[in-house]
């Protein structure tokens, strides 16, 4: 959502085919983006998410679309049915695919593993790509998912990889027609700065937003808030759950399920944000949010810390103990929120919509310059005959 508005805010016709598109996005249209539904489908049982199979009918559909829309290129951010069938429709007209890795780091239970040949089928079954048969991860299923997204990654014309650690993942991986691009989010300079500094009473207030899965670890940052207090002996450090529910803890509050608009409020009204995972986020979106509003976030991955460089403030550790300390440091210290506080506000001018859109576009007229001596005239109706072979 936030791609296709930062296009259309930079003039291009943008159109969103997904599924929910007419009642989830929008908030596009004030932007000028189209919402298309593609046809109704089964959800997978349990977690709700639509399953779609690249056949003939979806082919179908999306030869209609793209026909009438002409695109000059195709953005694809997933590597399953849906995904796979526009690619593969697109390529037949010779429009250029650009796919978004949004994480290669994917994990599984470990209990999945003897189900990681059953997923490879499906997903064969579903898109029709072919996985590279390469172990990508120590776990089995972990490593059928990252075949999964390696497949679609090495039958678009090119991939974007929001982060440079992952980019140089999937690049070790196999994948060579690459750049990094971050994503993008609006950028607020109104926002004042914090006023958390030594000669206040007041505890440092801190923001967790994330899904509620084990990979975000929100125990972890649960824990340490109960750590810092205790450790200190009175409440220096607060911390504000965005969504979820739970019994009340000292020093924690659970905000029940909230708007995108809700969770920037919550960021502007606190110090930083907390980043629990370790080992799993590309680059999670609540990083950008954080920096859209000059706020550092403080992270528990290393990784994560070395891609946000000055705007992230690194826990010692991945511990809630190693969190907890971090959390002391800045009660201490408050110049080390202040100086990466400065860093984050730099760091957002390199995730602007304006920012994004340049490198898209730019990225978008290289991969048609290479396609000038194709038959399909891009820009014009696209002709049926082409895509139907």
């Amino acid at each position: 959502m936030r791609q296709a508005s930062a296009l259309a805010q930079a003039g291009h016709q943008v159109t969103v085919l997904a599924p929910g598109a007419t009642r989830f996005a929008r908030e596009l249209r004030k932007d000028g983006v189209a919402l298309m539904d593609p046809p109704t489908v089964r959800a997978l049982p349990a977690v709700q998410l639509p399953l779609y199979v690249a056949n003939n009918h979806l082919k179908a559909w999306l030869i209609d679309r793209v026909t009438a829309i002409a695109p000059h290129a195709v953005l694809i951010h997933s590597e399953f049915g849906l995904a796979a069938a526009a690619m593969r429709v697109a390529q037949r007209a010779g429009i250029p695919v650009v796919h978004t890795v949004h994480t290669f780091f994917w994990r599984a239970p470990a209990w999945a593993a003897p189900l990681s040949p059953m997923f490879r089928l499906a997903h064969r079954f579903a898109t029709g790509l072919l996985a590279p048969p390469r172990r990508l991860a120590a776990r089995p299923f972990d490593s059928a998912l990252r075949q999964a997204t390696l497949a679609a990654a090495c039958q678009a014309d090119w991939v974007v990889s929001p982060s440079h650690h992952q980019g140089e993942t999937l690049r070790s991986a196999g994948v060579q027609r690459l750049s990094v691009i971050s994503n993008t989010t609006p950028v607020d300079t109104t926002v004042p700065a914090s006023t958390f500094s030594l000669t206040n009473t007041r505890p440092l207030q801190m923001v967790w937003a994330a899904r509620f899965a084990p990979e975000k670890r929100l125990e972890v940052a649960v824990e340490a808030i109960s750590i810092a207090n205790a450790t200190a002996g009175r409440e220096v450090v607060q911390l504000h759950v965005a969504g979820g529910s739970a019994e009340p803890r000292a020093g924690v509050t659970f905000h029940g399920r909230v708007d995108s608009a809700r969770v920037r409020e919550l960021i502007t009204s606190a110090d930083a944000v907390i980043i629990t995972s370790v080992g799993f986020d590309n680059q999670p979106m609540i990083a950008l949010e954080a920096f859209g509003s000059g706020r550092p976030v403080i992270v528990s991955d290393p990784v994560l810390a070395r891609e946000f460089g000055d705007a992230a403030v690194a826990a010692p550790g991945t511990s809630a103990l190693d969190l907890a300390t971090a959390f002391l440091a800045l009660v201490k210290d408050p110049q080390q929120l202040r100086a990466a506080a400065k860093a984050a506000r730099v760091r957002a001018s390199e995730q602007t919509p304006g920012a994004h859109a340049e490198a898209i576009d730019e990225l978008v007229s290289d991969l048609m310059k290479g396609r000038r001596n194709s038959e399909v005239l891009l820009g014009q109706a696209v002709p049926r005959s082409r895509l139907k072979n």
